[in-house]
């Protein structure tokens, strides 16, 4: 197991007892936001989200909550 391996540069990363030096800089990000409102289709329902510019964004959630949708259909449609 990665976490139980004291050789592993992971598993002390994961265990806070090492900072992984990073040659990139966090730019951070503007405060523009991509807003949607009220999106509707199949199983999707959202009253609203908002998404930061600039930023890296996870969509998760439980199986069938409808994040496949959400990506494929109402932000980037065929």
């Amino acid at each position: 197991m990665v976490l139980a391996d004291p050789a592993s540069p992971t598993g002390r990363a994961l265990a806070d007892q090492e900072r992984i030096a990073s040659s990139r800089v966090c730019r951070g990000g503007g405060s523009d936001v991509i807003e949607l409102h009220g999106a509707r289709c199949d199983n999707l329902r959202v009253p609203r989200v908002d998404f930061p510019v600039g930023r890296l964004t996870v969509i998760a959630g439980v199986s069938g909550s409808g994040k496949s949708t959400l990506v494929s259909k109402v932000l980037f449609p065929p």
